[in-house]
């Protein structure tokens, strides 16, 4: 063990051999391929490197317990700056690498490809370590159990590979400008992946920065900038942006993808990406206009503050839009689709989903199959489509469509707008003074207070015989029933009494104090469309818009 001072420049390889502290206080300049300081001896005691000041070439390690503490400068012209060479017969090495000053490598700036004995690597960087051209940071290769990385300074090069035993540790308060930044395990124990980012990502040329994941339950904090991908892989991983994390767009990039494996991706206060892949997944967008992407599984996603996009796939989703004018579509699967604050659009897909609009003016459609959909507060339109479908507009003027299928409309409070489609449907106005439109098939009516209108566009809407539409609760002199749409010119209310020609209304009532109303829009004097009128005799021609 020796302290070596080098005070003078030379243009020979300097040697620091077992447990020596090796002291650049000039210059080492070597031909380009050259090794300008050799660490030997391969054993486990340390030795150490300070640099103060120029080293031209390359620092070769060839012992097993190195540390290199740079305050100068290191610039490989040709090849690697820091070059693994640790010897197989001393299990257990460790480089340790302190930069605060500047380390640049036409290649690599650290080559493990030499890495034998479970190399423990750590490196923390103040200063700029860059590599130029095509070189990497860091490439794969080697025997690593360890692959730490803090920097605080500037990093530069084409891949990043922190690929070892351990999964990766990566923590960035600085500049990362890479291409590629990789966590990969290399032994069976499969330890997470960790990256903590609180500074800036981007591509080495100014594009975008890919992150890979593939080990199980990989962790990522993000409060800083992304400028790429982030793509957790197989596993149960996290990804937080913490608020004030972002994953921005270059060139159609700006994705989280959780990938295989139930996953949590939180977003940050800006614009995300979140894509949670296969299995069953949490995605909580937070602040920003946010795109959340739940994937196949069943995935649980909040979209948070801003105008969000939430997605569903394959497979039963909950997706809760919270503030903001969210758009939420369920697609296959029987979901569960939540807008709350903020004027929304809903879209079930497929399967037998439940649409919640809550507050403001909202749209939900349900899709295929037995929905239910709920308007809450505001003025929404829910359209039921296929499906045995059950609407409710709750408070606000609603307009509610069943389409086809057997549904029941219910309109709350207000003054809303019932179309039942195709089908047998039930219509319920309730509070307000509503329109109600049975459409196709048997339909039953009920108006509920206030004056109602119950209107019948044509013939085939009204029914006849035991098809015909039943209005359950009509009031003389408030409600009315609408046929100015079913024939071209206007009808003769002729009371009681039989058909004498074409275009006439007349009402049977019964023993059971309901009226039957027919209509008979030819010649033939025979009815061509009924409805009964529950409970109601007595109809005059006051109670109709002919």
């Amino acid at each position: 063990m020796a302290q070596i001072f080098q005070t003078t420049d030379t243009s020979a390889t300097v040697t620091a051999t077992n447990g020596d502290t090796l002291t650049i206080l000039e210059g080492v300049q070597v031909t380009p391929s050259a090794v300008a300081v050799q660490m030997a001896d391969g054993s486990s005691t340390q030795t150490r490197l300070f640099n103060n000041g120029d080293l031209f070439g390359t620092v070769q390690i060839n012992t097993a317990y190195a540390e290199i503490i740079n305050n100068g400068t290191i610039q490989a012209g040709i090849d690697s700056a820091f070059v693994l060479d640790t010897p197989s017969s001393e299990p257990g090495a460790r480089l340790h690498i302190y930069n605060y000053g500047s380390v640049i490598a036409a290649d690599d700036v650290i080559d493990p490809s030499g890495a034998q004995s479970s190399v423990d690597l750590q490196v923390v960087n103040h200063g700029l370590m860059s590599a130029t051209r095509l070189g990497d940071l860091l490439p794969g290769g080697g025997d690593l159990s360890n692959a730490i990385i803090v920097n605080y300074g500037e990093m530069r090069g084409s891949i990043l590979d922190l690929s070892s035993d351990s999964g990766g540790r990566l923590t960035n308060l600085g500049t990362l400008a890479v291409d590629r930044i990789i966590f990969a395990t290399t032994s069976s124990a499969f330890l997470p992946g960790v990256f903590v980012n609180h500074g800036t990502i981007i591509g080495k040329n100014g594009m975008s920065a890919q992150i890979e994941f593939s080990n199980e339950n990989d962790r990522m904090i993000n409060t800083g900038t992304i400028t790429g991908t982030v793509n957790l892989g197989d596993g149960f991983d996290l990804y937080d942006g913490m608020g004030t994390g972002q994953v921005v767009q270059a060139n159609f990039s700006g994705t989280v993808s959780g990938g295989n494996g139930n996953d949590t991706l939180k977003g940050g206060n800006f614009p995300d990406f979140l894509s949670g892949g296969n299995d069953d997944d949490l995605l909580i967008g937070r602040g920003g206009n946010d795109t959340l992407s739940a994937g196949s599984g069943d995935d649980i996603a909040f979209g948070g503050d801003g105008d969000d996009d939430l997605r569903g796939q394959s497979d039963n989703d909950t997706l809760n839009g919270n503030a903001g004018d969210d758009l939420i579509s369920g697609d296959d699967g029987n979901d569960v689709l939540v807008g709350q604050a903020g004027s929304d659009s809903l879209y079930g897909g497929i399967g037998d989903d439940t649409l919640d609009g809550g507050s403001d003016d909202d749209v939900l459609e349900g899709g295929d199959d037995n929905d239910i959909l709920r308007g809450q507060a505001g003025n929404d339109t829910l359209r039921g489509q296929n499906g045995n479908d059950l609407l409710n507009g709750r408070d606000g003027a609603d307009e509610l469509d069943g389409g086809e299928g057997n549904d029941t409309l219910d309109g709350g409070s207000g003054n809303d707008v019932l179309e039942g489609g195709d089908g047998t449907d039930v219509l319920r106005g309730r509070d307000g003074e509503d329109e109600l439109a049975g459409g196709l098939g048997l339909d039953f009516l009920t108006g509920g207070q206030d004056a109602d209108v119950f209107l019948f566009r044509t013939t085939a809407q009204a029914g006849l015989g035991a098809q015909r539409d039943q209005i359950l609760d009509f009031e003389q002199g408030i409600d009315i029933i609408n046929v100015v749409s079913m024939i071209p010119g206007v009808f003769t209310f002729v009371g009681i009494g039989p058909f004498t020609g074409a275009n006439q209304i007349r009402v049977i009532e019964t023993a059971a104090g309901s009226s039957i109303v027919q209509f008979n829009t030819d010649a033939d004097l025979a009815a061509e469309a009924e409805i009964r009128v529950a409970g109601v005799t007595g109809l005059t021609e006051d109670d109709f818009a002919l």
